[in-house]
């Protein structure tokens, strides 16, 4: 016999309860893929065929909790990752800030003293820029900086660079060579600031950084093992003097440099083989200023910094002169 007609209202109170029969899953692939005047094989079984309209919107009311809680959900998600990155943009602004004025305490030299820079290292030594605290970091990790090591900084400009070495690697002893007074002035004044303890670590000579005084035996680079140059602008002759000092010292493990060594002028050292990683430089942190936004989020849309080359020390002459 022919089963009667049942009214829309009953065919919705049907389909509700093999709905929650069936579950949240079933609930939710019917909500996606209810087409209309279709209906399920497994409620075709089990109901009379209901009105298409009633049930699907029987459906989507079913499930609107679900729907509810996905969206509350995903508000404070997107609120909490806004939060974030306000938050990471105003500390990348406050960063950048203070590199900007760090960078302009080394714009204190005098007509003279930038005549006697260009004399030694070349017609633009004189203009100024140093590394970053952040790229110094990843260039002492680089250089594997640790306790024993005597650090030297060749260019020191205002000596930020020689205090962390001491009070983030733990060095030995660290020395910054700087040419220009004033900024020599401005890198021992910044030694109040210091804590005593890395305070007695640090020291900072007035002179020129290839000098044979400072590398010969009793002068304050003869026991250096780690030097970092900021040579970016230097003269070839300044590198080629650079690198007879630092090849004649014994001590010298590694060199890092903005501006590679001439061909063949640093015996016993070998440059690293790989692409020089790049390092964060005042003058490439200025550049993310007007784009802060690109500095923060996950990372750079593209790395910024300047390449360092890296040279090596190589094994066999370091076991010679140890013999």
């Amino acid at each position: 016999a022919s089963q009667p007609k049942c009214s829309s209202t009953q065919a919705a109170v049907n389909r509700r309860a093999d709905l929650r029969a069936g579950g949240c899953c079933v609930m939710l692939s019917v909500a996606v893929l209810w087409p209309a005047g279709w209906t399920a094989p497994a409620v075709r079984e089990r109901t009379v065929r209901p009105d298409a309209h009633a049930c699907r919107t029987l459906v989507l009311l079913s499930i609107a909790p679900v729907q509810v809680d996905w969206l509350r959900r995903g508000w404070q998600y997107c609120r909490g990752w806004m939060q974030v990155r306000r938050e990471a943009r105003a500390a990348e602004l406050v960063r950048l800030k203070a590199i900007h004025a760090a960078a302009g305490e080394g714009f204190v030299t005098t007509d003279a003293e930038n005549a006697a820079i260009r004399l030694v290292g070349g017609a633009r030594s004189d203009q100024y820029g140093e590394i970053t605290p952040k790229g110094f970091s990843e260039l002492g990790r680089r250089l594997e900086l640790a306790c024993g090591d005597v650090f030297a900084d060749l260019g020191s400009g205002t000596g930020r660079s020689v205090v962390q070495s001491v009070t983030e690697f733990d060095c030995s002893r660290a020395l910054g060579i700087e040419l220009a007074a004033s900024r020599h002035a401005v890198a021992v004044r910044g030694l109040e600031e210091v804590q005593v303890e890395a305070r007695t670590r640090v020291s900072f000579v007035c002179g020129d950084l290839a000098g044979k005084e400072l590398w010969s035996s009793g002068g304050a680079l003869e026991a250096v093992t780690v030097v970092w140059t900021c040579s970016l602008l230097f003269s070839d002759e300044l590198m080629a003097r650079l690198a007879r000092r630092i090849s004649g010292s014994e001590s010298v493990r590694a060199v890092a440099t903005l501006k590679r060594f001439p061909s063949g002028s640093l015996p016993g050292f070998e440059v690293e083989r790989t692409r020089a990683p790049l390092h964060e430089m005042s003058w490439t942190a200025a550049q993310d200023w007007p784009g802060v936004d690109r500095c923060v989020g996950d990372i750079h849309d593209q790395p910024t910094g300047s390449p360092v080359w890296v040279y090596w020390r190589t094994p066999l002459v370091a076991l010679e002169r140890s013999l």
